[in-house]
């Protein structure tokens, strides 16, 4: 049996595709948080340092140092060539606001110092060993400041159930093929398709997923030694032991239960008295496979009387990429079709085709009343069709990254704007 480079079985022999995640970002995060009734670690505009664990080779992160000029960023790595590419871009557009440090969670403990308004992990916790797992959520709750928000997604459970065996078999097979991981990983799926040992629905599956995605990005998700998707009962328990607390999911799907959970649903879920077997429960319902959580590092600070109203009638949006002013008002949800034709929308939608603002200026702007408006752009938030942003700053800066990304053939789904990165 043949090994390629590994660092704590977790494949370096390629590099890992650079990837922008929009809800990875502070703008989104405190527009979750205050959906739920909690101060976000920062007001618009003001500075914070936000810590990326995992970040590869940090080009999304770039966008966001670039695009935030008030604020501090620090990725984390363990595979020295997502460093020395990261650093390389970071250099050549000549950014000071970002720092990257190449090694394992365990070997920077040091660096932890409660200075972190935001730490962030994504595609890091089920691709680890258990000890790196255990470090990393270490170093989650060591870096935050008390109500600074950990952002973390992950396989889970029970999503990947079928396709589990898949990737066991796969991986197998490819320790015993020559070449990189990349062409491991291609050999490896051809042999065990002839074999016939797996559904071919998870190999129509697995060929939709390849189409236009680069081959390197299998070989880090599916060949990893710790590969392992998680039961979220399990990362919430983990969490709660270190003093964070859960907050709720980041992702679309599941930003507000009456949005996207039926009446059912919802109603079997509060039988449950433990947060850990409520998300259980739901991602049962749901056949979850990707988790997007928020905690919150304790105390929490809610907000008094109306101040979370005032603050989400402040917050800023965008139209999320894509969105056409002609565009259906309507979206699927977990719990199905959601219908948000209604005049709030049509405002929001048209006001925001012009370039981002304030819920607070639509309002003015249309005469539509705050619970309306908020109601409507969790809808909107839910479907995909708008996204939360900051302010405007930083014009030169975020229109240098784009430019000096474009002129180096670095592509990324994803773009820097004076308003925060977006994708792209």
């Amino acid at each position: 049996m043949s090994e390629f480079a590994q660092i704590d079985g977790y494949v370096a022999d390629t590099a890992y595709p650079s990837k922008f995640h929009q809800s990875f970002q502070a703008p989104w995060i405190d527009a979750v948080l205050a959906m739920r009734g909690i101060v976000p670690p920062r007001a618009e505009g003001d500075a914070f340092t936000l810590v990326d664990l995992g970040c590869g080779d940090a080009i999304g992160l770039t966008l966001a140092a670039a695009s935030h000029p008030q604020g501090r960023f620090i990725g984390v790595d363990a595979i020295p060539d997502h460093i020395a590419r990261g650093q390389a871009v970071i250099d050549g557009i000549g950014l000071d606001n970002i720092e990257l440090i190449c090694g394992g969670f365990a070997d920077i403990v040091h660096r932890a110092d409660a200075s972190a308004d935001y730490v962030t992990a994504q595609g890091v916790l089920a691709w680890v060993s258990a000890d790196n797992r255990a470090a990393m959520l270490d170093l989650a709750r060591d870096w935050l400041k008390p109500c600074g928000a950990f952002c973390v997604g992950y396989n889970a459970y029970p999503g990947w159930n079928a396709i589990a065996p898949m990737q066991a078999l796969v991986r197998a097979i490819a320790l015993e093929k020559q070449g990189n991981s990349t062409q491991r990983f291609t050999a490896a799926v051809d042999h065990a398709r002839r074999t016939g040992a797996v559904q071919d629905g998870i190999w129509d599956w697995l060929d939709e997923l390849r189409e236009g995605i680069a081959e390197n990005y299998f070989a880090h998700e599916y060949l990893n030694a710790h590969w392992q998707p998680c039961w979220s009962g399990d990362v919430i328990t983990a969490m709660g032991d270190r003093g964070l607390a859960y907050v709720g999911q980041a992702g679309n799907q599941r930003l507000r239960d009456d949005f996207c959970y039926t009446h059912d649903w919802r109603a079997a879920l509060a039988d449950f008295n433990s947060v850990a077997a409520r998300e259980i429960a739901a991602d049962l319902l749901t056949e979850c496979w990707f988790r997007r959580d928020v905690y919150l590092k304790m105390p929490a600070l809610g907000f008094d009387g109306d101040e979370q109203s005032a603050y989400r009638m402040g917050s800023r949006w965008a139209l999320s990429l894509g969105v056409e002013a002609d565009m259906a008002m309507t979206s699927p949800t977990l719990s199905g079709e959601m219908n948000f034709d209604n005049a709030a929308a049509r405002a929001i939608l048209s006001t925001l085709g012009n370039g981002p603002m304030q819920l607070s200026d639509i309002g003015a702007q249309s005469d539509i009343s705050a619970v309306d408006l908020l109601n409507t752009i969790d809808a909107l938030f839910v479907a995909n069709r708008v996204v939360p942003v900051d302010a405007a700053v930083a014009h030169e800066v975020s229109g240098r990254v784009n430019r000096w990304l474009a002129d180096n053939d670095i592509r990324i789904n994803g773009r820097a704007t004076p308003n925060g990165a977006v994708m792209a």
